[in-house]
């Protein structure tokens, strides 16, 4: 019997040995994006690929990636500071959405972000962006979106979301 328990005992501890003690985040959103930017000399680009969105208390860690999986940028930022990861670039600031814009040349709305998944300041416009054809959760959370900046260039950025996990 003592041989079995400790059998039963050693092998317990050598499976949580393998897990991973991971941070679970306070809330997760997920989902698919496409962007376009169009300048005014006519040039457009445009890209798509999946998002994260997860908030582990005053942090917040925004992870953008490829069709396929591969991570394209990591933005993190709390109230100490913000760092933007891409490939082997690695920019540090005090504040996310400006570190964001510095470091990919693209201005988007980072502090927006998190009330519009939330579900909050929906069909409006704030700070020169237009967020239109919002469609939500019964829990209020948003479920797609379009969303626009007029200038040069242009921003037409479309959100697909996945009901947020807590």
């Amino acid at each position: 019997m003592k041989r079995r328990t400790c059998l039963l005992l050693g092998a317990a501890l050598t499976l949580t040995g393998c897990q991973s003690w991971a941070p679970v985040p306070d809330i997760k959103h997920a989902g698919k994006f496409s962007i376009r930017l169009t300048w005014a000399e006519g040039y457009q680009y445009s890209t798509s690929g999946r998002f994260t969105w997860e908030r582990f208390g005053e942090k917040t860690v925004l992870t953008l990636l490829s069709p396929i999986y591969s991570v394209l940028g990591r933005l993190t930022y709390s109230p100490k500071g913000a760092r933007y990861q891409s490939g082997r670039d690695d920019f540090r600031g005090d504040d996310a959405q400006t570190l964001l814009a510095e470091a990919s040349g693209i201005e988007l709305p980072v502090y927006l972000l998190a009330d519009w998944l939330k579900g909050q300041k929906l069909n409006t416009q704030q700070d020169g962006w237009r967020l239109d054809k919002a469609q939500t959760y019964p829990d209020g959370s948003l479920k797609r979106a379009q969303i626009t900046r007029d200038g040069d260039p242009t921003i037409a950025l479309r959100l697909f979301c996945e009901a947020p996990t807590r």
